[in-house]
């Protein structure tokens, strides 16, 4: 029997009412300021074996420091609000977003 049905079974139209949105759990500013000091480390600290950060890497660690969940897209998200003209490079986009001319 499906899930819906059950719950309509056992507790009429109420038990299907949503809980909410189910939107992911956000690190405060005491977690993020962590978050950083943990990737300032490298992730050769944390058990890699290169000193690249991948934002699934970053969802690693925020999920074994945090107990929180996130995809790679709230990941990205996540740095992207809480990046500040210091911490941006000052060279603009990295080479892997950078458009290429036929000249080189």
């Amino acid at each position: 029997m499906q899930r819906w049905r059950r719950s309509w079974t056992k507790g009429g139209p109420r038990a299907l009412r949503t809980a909410g949105s189910a939107s992911p759990p956000r690190l405060s500013e005491a977690e993020f300021a962590e978050l950083v000091q943990e990737l300032a480390k490298g992730p050769v600290a944390h058990s890699w074996p290169d000193q690249r950060w991948t934002l699934a890497r970053i969802k690693t660690v925020i999920g074994r420091r945090f107990h929180k969940g996130y995809t790679l897209q709230g990941v990205r998200k996540l740095l992207i609000r809480h990046a500040s003209p210091a911490r941006c490079r000052p060279d603009g986009p990295s080479s892997a977003t950078r458009s290429r001319s036929p000249a080189g």
